[in-house]
C-alpha cells in the first residue's frame, strides 16, 4: 500500500516537473502545447506505474543478457496466483 502512495505523489511531481518543461520550451501554438503536455505525461505515468511495478517484481536473473537482469531479482518469477494478490492489484 505505501508502494502504491509513493508512486501516486511521484507522479505528481513528475507531471508538474514536465508540464513546467514543456512550457519552458514554447510550442507555436496552444494545440501544439497541450498534445506535447498529454504525450509525455501519459508516457512517464505508464512507465513510472506499470512498467517500473513490474520489473521491480519480477525475477529474470535466469534470462539474458545477464549484465542486465541480473539486478532483477524480485519475487516472483512467474504471474501465479500470489503475485496477482501483492503485484497485480
Amino acid at each position: 500500500m505505501a508502494i502504491s502512495m509513493v508512486i501516486v505523489a511521484f507522479n505528481l511531481v513528475l507531471r508538474f516537473i514536465i508540464i513546467a518543461l514543456i512550457e519552458w520550451i514554447g510550442e507555436d501554438t496552444y494545440s501544439e502545447r497541450l498534445s506535447s503536455i498529454t504525450n509525455a505525461v501519459f508516457m512517464a505515468t505508464f512507465f513510472n506505474t506499470g512498467i517500473l511495478l513490474l520489473l521491480v517484481n519480477a525475477n529474470v536473473t535466469e534470462h539474458p543478457p545477464i549484465f542486465l537482469t541480473k539486478y532483477l531479482k524480485g519475487q516472483w518469477y512467474d504471474y501465479v496466483p500470489g503475485w496477482y494478490t501483492t503485484v497485480g492489484y
